[in-house]
């Protein structure tokens, strides 16, 4: 016989949302259910089945558990209710399986767990009273073939990205690279072959130097305990000496111009920096250095 629309209704909401029929039927007043659990098939369970018949065992599998509330399954309308939310089983792992069937039981295990409705994913077989909540989860699961994990999988590869901090940021890759070693940045052809190898000889096969005063010493240095100011540039001057030199020459006061001794000072005016005798073309025959 027939069941009404209604009635239909009534017994949806007390299955799926655990909602009393009044002056019928109640939810368990002990221990009541407070999920439904659905499980894959790789064939129909049949309705003498359990949830153990021709279940899925792809690795990762288990069942899916589903609040018997309206937020785990829609207000029964039309003689018919379905999954309130997107039901999702876990990705295969190493072995796949070929899905033809879902159902809906009370267990979550392992366990023969009491099969309340069971569905063909493709669309066919008899779906009466409770089967209709199935509806929109069939739409979902449309189809049948094998799952493989390979594929997938590869999807899901970290890369090799090695920051400072819990987010990628310009920050904290900006960290990474001037934290970098040169040896890791050595590519041939790359630039930080270039910067690592500028001003280097070879000594023997398979070994490269720094020569001193060179650009590739001055890169090896920088960042470590050394200071580029000390590093000797030309005939036992650092770099700190000749700009001393310099700056007088090119900043600081001078006297005896037009005669044949000329005296450069140094900025704060309290050395002679730099004493040369000059010809009266100019030409200096002797000069003497005080860079200290």
């Amino acid at each position: 016989m027939p069941k009404a629309t209604t009635t239909c209704d009534k017994i949806l909401a007390l299955i799926f949302n655990a909602v009393a029929w009044a002056n019928m039927a109640d939810n368990a007043a002990s221990s009541p259910f407070t999920n439904l659990y659905l499980s894959l098939h790789t064939a129909d369970p049949g309705v003498g089945g359990s949830q153990l018949t021709n279940e899925a065992a792809y690795t990762n599998y288990v069942r899916v558990a589903v609040a018997r509330t309206t937020s785990g399954w829609a207000v029964p309308s039309g003689g018919e209710t379905s999954n309130a939310a997107l039901v999702q089983f876990a990705q295969c792992g190493v072995t796949g399986a070929t899905i033809t069937h879902v159902a809906i039981g009370t267990a979550s295990a392992d366990i023969v767990g009491k099969l309340e409705a069971a569905a063909d994913l493709a669309g066919s077989g008899d779906l009466e009273g409770a089967l209709g909540a199935l509806a929109d989860l069939a739409a979902s699961l449309e189809g049948a073939g094998a799952v493989s994990a390979a594929a997938v999988a590869k999807a899901f590869m970290s890369a090799n990205i090695v920051v400072t901090g819990d987010l990628l940021t310009a920050e904290t890759v900006a960290q990474s690279v001037w934290a970098a070693a040169a040896s890791a940045s050595n590519s041939a052809g790359s630039m930080g072959e270039k910067l690592n190898d500028a001003g280097r000889t070879n000594i023997t096969a398979g070994l490269i130097i720094p020569c001193a005063g060179s650009m590739g010493e001055k890169l090896n240095d920088a960042g470590s305990a050394s200071n580029p100011w000390t590093e000797v540039i030309e005939s036992g001057y650092t770099a700190a000496e000749i700009m001393r030199l310099l700056a007088a020459v090119m900043a600081g006061k001078s006297n005896g111009g037009g005669g044949t001794t000329i005296n450069f000072r140094d900025l704060a005016d309290t050395k002679d920096r730099i004493t040369a005798t000059v010809d009266t073309n100019g030409n200096r025959s002797t000069v003497v250095k005080d860079a200290t």
